[in-house]
């Protein structure tokens, strides 16, 4: 068959996209007809048409080759291949609209030739853009990256996928977007309203993410069921601003409500300026977290270096409804926040053009008043105020002018909410030279004599002890003697700037001699005897570290339970009164990460996200499996990218974890021996990146985001975190009372887990509150944002396509926006369709059941489109249901028509019912009341006879 005479499948001049490695896809012209039969090799001609904005709305990467409007290019067809349904695992990552999807026409019989015929994707342009992606006339990855870069070029920052919100950084705040009026629009709309609950249509109204928090309070002041919101995205794509904005418009959604009058005894003003103390503090608080908690990266300036779930506690009052009683008042009572794994080693070390975190420096643009008092002798270096660089934890931001007013300002800030806190004075104190401590630690140094054994260790025992030790360890006292070293005449390591060390026993309260045998020495007790090591330089510099990092988290968990302390409502109520309360859950959670050096950090926050990303798989696209099981066939092609294999990698019975935890417990375990087991291991597993250039202690995973490359320096330590005992006793010691009643909690704690477990590694315990936290989860309604990066700039109103193509592809929105379209949310069994609205059947409905399946099939069909009718603008399926194999599809609504439909029609014969009932109770009495009548008439006159009748016999 020619060409000319084979079926069309494209016609010149459709409008399409082109793959594009630059920028992912280019809008074109077809420049000639495509038809059916053509060889996969066959070059199409198209025309790139680039957009009017195209210049000021588009940026690339580096040494990217630019495109030009009119440009003429070649495509082969082989690009538009849809690749074969396998048996695969995984769900596909492309998905396109079934229109767009052209399979070629064969009429040979021959079944290998059926199935070898090719399968095209065109991805279609739109002539129209839209605010639900899901209502796209051409669904398709390309088109969705194009509406949502025309939206954030014109400032609209959000788009929906039916109920998931695509948040795109904006680089830039709106105030338009987040005025009161907003605010007030969105919860009259969606709670008191209830616009979005009453119909199957999709909002009219512009896409926001008050629609999320919204729908959360909604549904949790009407279904008193816990609501979860969570934020997914890559790092520095705005999950903390989408929480903070929430959480603004959370905690005035109660003061909405159209009911609430001066005179409600319930909730009027009053009371709102009762507990306004309350919710003041909850909102105040981000400010300290992100002081304490949050720091500087490559690409975030605010990046969160903590994981953390936010409850917002509410407490539903039945009499607190609209005025047309539907909808409780939910009023925020309070709020505890669990935090998830801070990285501490961000104290002590972070990359170049990186900062710690920001209380540092925000801590050395405080007023210089405040700063002598606190401590000058640290914060006065000869007759000048100290800077970030007298300090070698810190590192200097390069725009030192712009940087410092930041931090001023948010100094200033921070101080204010933690006086709401009440963290003042001598508190506040203590607090602020724990850090001076801690920025401190980083200036001891250590140095050794220049003996040849300066670098030696020594063992300190008398005779009769060495000779004792040597005995219990089953070794000679010379051999001990050559291991050990010189002894007590040999070497020695000093602290190298006395000054220093000085400066941090003043501010601990602990004496320098302490501290000096602390950081120099190591002791070990062996059945009474006592054996003590000197240590190396770089061992003492490390312990060092780890006190500062040790300090500096006990002062961020000191600094968080006085938040929860006063704003946590089950601590300062009853028990059966916490019991009651509802909670609205803010997750947020690390973003995806991959830097120039990976390190044991990264590990978890990316282990985090797989398990976070596993979720929002399980929850938003499980129900593709039942479609195509039940024959639904709009998904057969169709698959979501899944990340089964590398959590399976990380978290399986013999993964990456369980493989370090077992290497930090093996006698003599290395770094370079956990990461040749995890090659060896899983050398074919799919989700392990195989590189024979990588190092001995480099290895790579292939995560949802793209392919991650780990350093294994340091995990083994990092993931143990073992704090030496005598660090913990000088903690225990110190006279600054935060670091005191910290490091005394912590040693009890550790006593009491002594006996009753085994030491838990770094990653166990936080395996273990992942676990803990998706339980939770399971009990609760979730709501998804989905947050993307536009690009690395952080320049407003401009894309990078390839980047944000890239966090579409991963979070599986084609996939999201299908469904949504499909909106097939609930379901029953025939059976259940019939037994519950078989009473609009004519036949009887067991008969009907016994019967055949057409027969159901016929009666299904004849109950469904007398309840729900067919819509002439439904799409491609013209009714709100579909049946299926052995269910009923229902679109969103449709159900509960349904319902109504039928309680109307069972009311009305519940009327007819109880007015026959009055009827014959209506007679019952008539007659009652009739014979009564008739004896009460009778007796008088009976009486009168008998009355006459005995004065006659008289």
């Amino acid at each position: 068959m020619s060409s000319s005479s084979a079926p069309l499948l494209l016609q010149a001049g459709t409008q399409i996209y082109i793959p594009d490695d630059a920028y992912a896809w280019l809008p074109a012209t077809l420049q000639h007809d495509v038809h059916e039969g053509e060889a996969t090799t066959t070059a199409i001609t198209v025309i790139i048409n680039l957009p009017s904005d195209w210049a000021r709305s588009t940026i690339a990467d580096v040494n990217t080759r630019s495109v030009t409007d009119g440009e003429e290019r070649t495509v082969r067809l082989a690009e538009f291949i849809v690749p074969p349904n396998d048996n695969a695992t995984h769900l596909f990552t492309h998905l396109s609209d079934l229109s767009t999807v052209v399979e070629t026409s064969d009429t040979s019989t021959d079944s290998s030739n059926a199935a070898a015929r090719p399968r095209y994707h065109f991805p279609l342009a739109n002539k129209d853009g839209a605010t639900d992606l899901a209502e796209l006339d051409h669904l398709n990855e390309a088109a969705m990256l194009y509406n949502i870069k025309d939206r954030h070029c014109r400032r609209k920052p959000y788009t929906r996928v039916g109920d998931i919100i695509v948040a795109v950084n904006p680089y830039q705040w709106l105030p338009d977007l987040y005025s009161e009026e907003i605010q007030n629009e969105y919860a009259d709309r969606i709670i008191w309203k209830q616009q979005s609950t009453t119909t199957t249509q999709q909002p009219t109204w512009e896409p926001h993410i008050y629609e999320t928090s919204s729908n959360a309070y909604l549904n949790l002041a009407t279904k008193r069921q816990d609501q979860t919101i969570i934020t997914t995205g890559i790092l520095g794509a705005g999950k903390s601003t989408s929480n903070k904005i929430l959480l603004t418009h959370l905690s005035v959604l109660e003061m909405t409500a159209p009911s609430r009058e001066d005179n409600d005894s319930s909730f009027n003003r009053l009371s709102f300026l009762d507990r306004s103390e309350v919710v003041t503090k909850i909102i105040e608080s981000n400010p300290i977290l992100e002081a304490f908690g949050n720091a500087e990266t490559t690409w975030n300036y605010n990046s969160s270096r903590f994981g953390k779930v936010q409850r917002l506690q509410f407490d539903v009052r039945k009499n607190g409804a609209d005025e047309h009683g539907s909808v409780p008042i939910a009023r925020m009572t309070g709020s505890c926040c669990e935090t998830y794994l801070l990285e501490k080693t961000r104290v002590t070390e972070h990359s170049v053009g990186e900062r710690g975190f920001h209380i540092f420096y925000q801590l050395l643009s405080s007023p210089e008043s405040f700063r002598r008092e606190v401590w000058k002798d640290g914060f006065v270096v000869q007759e000048r105020m100290a800077i970030d660089s007298d300090f070698l934890y810190l590192a200097t931001s390069s725009d030192v002018t712009v940087t410092k007013t930041i931090d001023t300002k948010n100094w200033n800030t921070t101080v204010r909410a933690l006086e709401l806190f009440g963290i003042v004075g001598d508190e506040l104190r203590s607090i602020v030279r724990a850090l001076c401590a801690v920025l401190q630690l980083g200036n001891i140094s250590f140095a050794t004599d220049s003996s040849p054994e300066c670098d030696s260790s020594y063992v300190s025992a008398s005779p009769s002890e060495f000779t004792m030790l040597s005995s219990l360890l089953g070794v000679s006292e010379s051999t001990l003697e050559v291991a050990a070293g010189p002894t007590a005449y040999g070497a020695s390591i000093l602290v190298s700037s006395p000054l220093d060390l000085t400066k941090l026993a003043n501010l601990l309260g602990v004496p320098e001699s302490t501290l000096e045998a602390a950081f120099t020495q190591q002791t070990v007790n062996i059945k009474g005897l006592t054996a003590t090591k000197k240590l190396r330089v770089r061992t003492a510099k490390d312990i060092c570290e780890v006190f500062a990092r040790e300090i500096y988290c006990r002062i961020f968990e000191y600094v968080v339970n006085r938040m929860n302390d006063a704003t946590d409502a089950t601590r300062n109520c009853s028990p059966e009164g916490a019991t009651q309360l509802s909670c609205v859950n803010l997750l947020d959670f690390f973003g995806f990460e991959n830097f120039r050096v990976n390190r044991f950090e990264q590990l978890y926050i990316n282990y985090a996200s797989e398990r976070i990303k596993n979720r929002y798989i399980t929850d938003k696209f499980k129900v593709i499996e039942e479609y195509l099981s039940e024959g639904i066939h709009e998904f057969r092609d169709h698959r979501v990218a899944g990340n089964s294999d590398v959590l399976d990698l990380l978290d399986g019975r013999i993964g990456v974890i369980v493989a370090l935890n077992e290497e930090c417990i093996r006698h003599n375990g290395s770094n370079n021996t956990f990461v040749y087991k995890v090659k060896v291991v899983h050398e074919s597993h799919p989700s392990l990146v195989s590189d024979r250039l990588f190092a001995k202690n480099q290895f790579a995973i292939r995560h949802y985001s793209g392919d991650v490359k780990y350093t294994a320096d340091s995990m083994m330590e990092r993931n143990l975190d073992c704090l030496p005992q005598s660090l913990i006793d000088i903690g225990c010691q110190s006279s600054n009372h935060v670091i005191q009643s910290e490091f005394r909690r912590l040693k009890a704690t550790m006593s009491a887990n002594h006996e009753t477990q085994k030491q838990k590694t770094v990653l166990s315990k936080f395996r273990s509150q992942l676990n803990n936290l998706m339980t939770y989860l399971d009990r609760t309604r979730i709501h998804y944002i989905c947050c993307i990066k536009p690009n690395n700039t952080k320049k407003p109103q401009t894309t990078n396509q390839r980047e944000t193509a890239t966090q579409l592809e991963s979070a599986s929105l084609v996939a999201a926006a299908l469904i949504s379209r499909e909106n097939l949310s609930k379901s029953l069994t025939h059976i259940d369709v019939l037994e519950r609205f078989g009473i609009l059947c004519h036949d009887n409905v067991q008969s009907v059941i016994k019967k055949s399946d057409n027969k159901k099939r016929e009666c299904l069909e004849y109950i469904l489109r007398v309840m729900l009718p067919m819509d002439s603008n439904a799409g491609q399926h013209k009714y709100p249901w579909r049946i299926t194999k052995s269910k009923v599809f229902f679109k969103a609504g449709a159900l509960e028509q349904m319902e109504s439909v039928l309680d109307s029609y069972v009311k009305s014969f519940a009327v007819r019912i109880q007015a026959w009932i009055r009827r014959i109770l209506s007679r019952q009495t008539y007659r009652f009341d009739e014979t009564q009548c008739d004896k009460d008439s009778i007796s008088p006159s009976r009486q009168c006879r008998e009355s006459l009748l005995q004065d006659a016999d008289r």
